[in-house]
């Protein structure tokens, strides 16, 4: 039987990179450095199953390498079980700082095949490979091409690295141990789980997550500070709810009756592991991602079936954000599912964040029960939401200090503003046009009856309402049933 270890007197509970050492007990990371800085050696592989933490060690190799200056360039992509070659090209294109011209994906090959070429050693790291990735056809020079290149690779199967991908060192990553799993679930829940009545509960409770560093993360957030009967149900669900298949590769856990979760300072581990069946979070309403420095996507694709029941979402202070929802690689069918119940989205402070998701993402979400959207501190924002959304229960929209806007919404969304009630807009230095003027699009049909609060503040390169185009003929079309109208200008301003 697991019986949690005692920790000795005055020893304090790992964190940082003592916490990072904690998740790869079996893999000596000064091994894998050394392996990097081999000349000789151009691809390396890094393989365990599902959830024990490859892109977490990934990340932190990508870390020390650009801290030591071992690469002039080091790029990071994301592969995934359906490889989307434009895709993966963008995500490399995007670190390279280079926009693509070219629309096949021929072209795109050899154009960043040539960027690639042109930095002397550049470390390329390919998250989750299921199969062979035919690097040619993304732009990936060859050894023999470019000595400078250098890749590592992940995967959950180590025949698709030796065999497919040609690896030359391999390194497995492996569950924690009993003593390791207790100290990383301990230093995530919280000293409540010491108490009496709950350490037993918890002891179970960690012996169901069987040593992944995902589900240990994951498990423990998701019952910090909550009571004995939620630890009880939790395990009852775990025992019912975990399975491990034939080849012993996966470990699924389901949460039935969470209904609210909370995950911040997340620092050494991805918030989502791929092994979540679709049944996972059946009643999850209430999400909270906060402070993590790590992630670049808050929910990816095969998260969105998965929160179909999702009805508020906060994402604050997360640095490394750059797109909250990805929806690459998914097919059509179910698309009505897809965070169909979402009625709330409130973003704030993500210094990174450029998009909600990708304008020419197909299938698009359908965020048509949304009620409110607040945005704020999002200082790299140059895109609210693609044209193609229409938000027709949406009654507030509050956008503040996303500095990078030129204009707010497009005609066509405007036009799906039914029921909107709230609009503030302020803090944006760019700000040219809060509806854009996209080549002639008739305006007469732009008409916000239901509007009661505007609120217009600090936006410096619009001298006037007039100044933001096509405000004037909607604000004549919407004074009848305006209520209450708070409209400031920048003290600098001369009148209209």
């Amino acid at each position: 039987m697991f019986v949690s270890p005692e920790k000795p007197k005055g020893q304090q509970e790992p964190c940082g990179k003592e916490a990072f050492q904690l998740l790869y007990p079996l893999l000596s990371f000064y091994t894998f450095m050394e392996a990097l800085r081999d000349a000789d050696i151009n691809r390396i592989g890094v393989w365990g199953m599902g959830g024990v933490g490859k892109s977490t060690l990934v990340k932190r190799v990508a870390e020390e390498a650009e801290q030591e200056e071992l690469f002039h360039k080091v790029v990071t992509a994301s592969v995934f079980q359906t490889p989307d070659y434009k895709e993966i090209q963008q995500q490399i294109a995007e670190k390279l700082g280079m926009k693509f011209e070219e629309v096949s994906e021929q072209g795109r090959a050899g154009r960043l095949h040539q960027r690639i070429k042109q930095e002397n050693t550049i470390l390329i790291i390919l998250d989750d490979l299921w199969a062979e990735l035919e690097l040619e056809k993304v732009g990936i020079p060859s050894p023999d091409d470019h000595k400078g290149c250098k890749l590592v690779l992940t995967s959950r199967n180590k025949q698709v690295l030796s065999n497919e991908m040609s690896t030359q060192k391999d390194f497995r990553v492996q569950h924690l141990q009993e003593d390791e799993t207790w100290i990383l679930f301990k230093n995530t829940a919280g000293d409540s789980i010491e108490n009496p009545e709950l350490q037993p509960i918890a002891v179970d409770v960690v012996k169901e997550c069987a040593g992944l560093p995902i589900a240990i993360v994951t498990v423990a957030k998701a019952l910090k500070n909550k009571n004995v009967s939620i630890w009880k149900d939790a395990l009852q669900q775990l025992n019912s709810q975990t399975s491990t298949n034939i080849t012993g590769m996966e470990t699924k856990v389901a949460f039935p009756n969470l209904e609210e979760l909370e995950l911040g300072l997340n620092r050494d581990t991805e918030i989502w592991p791929e092994q979540f069946p679709v049944d996972s979070f059946p009643r999850l309403r209430v999400l909270d991602v906060c402070e993590d420095r790590d992630i670049l996507v808050v929910i990816p694709s095969f998260m969105l079936q998965i929160l179909h029941n999702l009805e508020v979402l906060n994402v604050g202070r997360c640095s490394s954000v750059n797109e909250v929802f990805q929806l690459e690689g998914l097919d059509e069918e179910n698309q009505a599912k897809r965070l169909g119940r979402l009625r709330e989205i409130e973003l704030y402070d993500l210094p990174g964040l450029t998009h909600l998701w990708k304008e020419n993402s197909k299938p698009g979400l359908d965020l048509q029960g949304l009620e409110s959207l607040v945005v704020r501190h999002c200082v790299s924002l140059i895109n609210l939401v693609p044209s193609s959304v229409s938000f027709q229960n949406l009654a507030t929209l509050d956008v503040q200090s996303c500095g990078s806007l030129r204009s707010l919404i497009s005609p066509s969304v405007a036009k799906s503003l039914v029921k909107l009630k709230t609009l503030k807009i302020g803090g944006s230095d760019m700000m040219e046009e809060v509806v854009a003027n996209e080549g002639g699009e008739a305006t007469d049909e732009i008409t916000f009856y239901k509007l009661q609060h505007m609120e217009l503040l600090y936006l410096p390169t619009c001298e006037s309402i007039q100044a933001c185009q096509m405000m004037e003929e909607l604000l004549g079309q919407v004074m009848a049933k305006l209520l209450e109208a708070q409209i400031h200008e920048e003290p600098s301003f001369g009148a209209p």
